[in-house]
């Protein structure tokens, strides 16, 4: 199983990252199963035909990266994916692909540290705002932070979806509020209308 989350895009579109957190500990054949899970994910929900997958690594050479990545990137490339090659941390949230690959371990360390990043950027922008902008224009601005705001709140996405499984599994942040609950039981409700995992048991299944 894998953990897959949704962050948005420079180009207004969303990117599905995983693992993010179900497995530290990988193999390539794990990876590439990863994969195939993200892209019948972006297909179903983010509404991809043929969605571009991306291997995350320290350069997009395919000689770049630890043994893992390595490794599996000549599985990506030997699958039928739309396997675009390497990427870097850059470029997650730049629009090149839908699908993001990584083990448990990085993916985690990445969606924390944006939980972080977003919280962090967010306060100072809206402490600048109240220093810096005339009523009019901090109203006007105001506005447009909330919209920003609402983009990378977490709450908005209500959980993250456990790929993989018998049945339907969405993970909530521990400090979810009744907004993300909420919105958990929407997404869950829309992964079991799509039969996600029933997809994806197929496909492993062919091998």
């Amino acid at each position: 199983p894998s953990l897959a989350v949704i962050f948005p895009t420079l180009n207004g579109r969303r990117v599905i990252i995983l693992d993010v957190g179900a497995n530290v500990d990988c193999k390539p054949c794990h990876l590439l199963q990863f994969a195939f899970m993200g892209s019948i994910y972006a297909h179903k929900v983010l509404k991809k035909r043929r969605p571009r997958v991306g291997l995350l690594s320290i350069g997009e050479e395919d000689n770049k990266g630890n043994h893992l990545v390595i490794q599996t990137s000549k599985l990506l490339q030997e699958s039928s994916l739309n396997f675009v090659g390497n990427i870097e941390g850059r470029d997650i949230t730049g629009g090149a692909v839908e699908v993001v690959v990584c083990d448990g371990f990085v993916g985690n360390i990445i969606l924390k540290f944006a939980e972080g990043f977003a919280k962090t950027t967010l306060t100072i922008i809206g402490k600048e705002m109240e220093k810096s902008l005339p009523e009019i224009g901090s109203v006007l601005s105001r506005r447009l932070f909330d919209q920003v705001k609402k983009d990378l709140d977490y709450a908005e996405y209500g959980g993250v979806p456990l790929l993989g499984i018998k049945g339907v599994c969405v993970i909530a942040h521990a400090a979810s509020s009744s907004k993300a609950v909420k919105n958990a039981i929407l997404a869950s409700f829309e992964f079991a209308n799509e039969k996600i995992n029933q997809h994806i048991e197929r496909v492993l299944d062919k091998g």
